[in-house]
Order: C-alpha cells, then sequence, then structure tokens
C-alpha cells in the first residue's frame, strides 16, 4: 500500500529497507487509480447504454480502449519498477492472516488488471473493432458483445476488480489505524496491570 507512514530504514543484512516507496511507483499508482475508475465507469454505464447500432459507438469504444491500454502500461511498467528497486517494510494491521489477505489483495489488483486488458483486446479482437476503427472496414460492429466468452469474462473481472479496490481501500485504511489502535490496547494493558497491582 501505497500511503505508507514513513519510519527510519532498517538493515536486513546487507540490505537498507527505504522508508518509503519510489516515486515511480507512488505517482503511475494515483493515475492508474483515475484511469481504472474511468475504465470502469465508460465501461458499466457508457458502452453498456450505447446500442452497438448507434455511430458513436466507435468513438466511445475508441475511448475505452484507450484507457485500457493506456492502464496495462502503467501496470506493466508499475511492476517493473517494483521488481528492481527496494521496497519498504509492509504496512501491518498487527494481524498475521490480516496481512497476508492484504497482500493477497495488492497481488490480485496487478492479475486482475492484467487479464482485463487481455479479455479487453480478446474482445476488439474477436468483434474485428481494430479494422473497423483504423483499418477503414466497411463492416459494422456485431449486435452484441454479450455472447463473446471474452466479453463475459471481462464483465466478470470488472466485478471482481471492483470488490478489490474496495477491500484495498478498506485494508489501507485499517494499516494506517493499526498503530494508534495498538498504542491503545498497550495503553488498556498497562492500565489494567497497575490496577491489578494496586490492588493486590
Amino acid at each position: 500500500m501505497l500511503d505508507k507512514t514513513s519510519h527510519p530504514p532498517s538493515k536486513h543484512g546487507s540490505e537498507t529497507k527505504p522508508s518509503r516507496y519510489h516515486s515511480a511507483l507512488v505517482t503511475p499508482h494515483w493515475i492508474s487509480a483515475v484511469l481504472v475508475l474511468m475504465a470502469l465507469a465508460t465501461g458499466t454505464f457508457w458502452l453498456t447504454a450505447t446500442p452497438n447500432s448507434s455511430p458513436g459507438k466507435i468513438d466511445q469504444l475508441a475511448v475505452h480502449m484507450t484507457l485500457g491500454i493506456a492502464i496495462l502500461v502503467l501496470t506493466v511498467a508499475r511492476l517493473t519498477v517494483r521488481i528492481k528497486t527496494p521496497q519498504p517494510e509492509r504496512a501491518s494491521t498487527g494481524n498475521v492472516l490480516l496481512d497476508e489477505l492484504a497482500s493477497a489483495i495488492h497481488h490480485g489488483l496487478y492479475v486482475t488488471i492484467i487479464l482485463m486488458a487481455g479479455t479487453g483486446i480478446a474482445t476488439a479482437v474477436a468483434a474485428d473493432i481494430p479494422a473497423i476503427m483504423f483499418g477503414g472496414s466497411s463492416e459494422s460492429l456485431p449486435e452484441s458483445f454479450s455472447e463473446l466468452p471474452s466479453r463475459i469474462a471481462h464483465g466478470l473481472l470488472a466485478q471482481g476488480l471492483i470488490a478489490l479496490m474496495l477491500l484495498h481501500t478498506l485494508g489501507a485504511k485499517g494499516s494506517a489505524a493499526a498503530p494508534s489502535l495498538v498504542r491503545t490496547a498497550l495503553r488498556r494493558k498497562a492500565s489494567q496491570q497497575h490496577t491489578v497491582q494496586e490492588g493486590g
């Protein structure tokens, strides 16, 4: 999670952990988040509401496809930077299972985004959209994309992506709140021990 609180770097062997994520990860992270929201919005509310027979559907598809390609490029770039640069210690909720779940959600976001781009490209190829859009083909769009297996997968992945983004957001808030919750729990425990000692 990128909104991590800064802390002094720690050493594990000869490797020094940075206190923050590399700037080449942070900025693309937020750009990707905005583009993903735009792609989900255009796909869910814009493309779905416009029949394929509409003259403006090609322009809408061009916008949606451009967003998808930009997201794919940014995702691959972020993964490359993530692999090649040292990472700070992962933010912890104080619970091992929740920490592992947060890591699984984070990796799931990368996988789902790449699969969505892949199924989007497959749908475009199956419907011959590149030839219609860029190749000057006189063919019209199919009556519907809904029966294409790649389009069905694309829609299911979109729902999964929304769920993962919600969980990721909740996890980020939980990680940010964890340190204060731990301090509160420790203070309560110390207060209880002090009370027991006085009573004894």
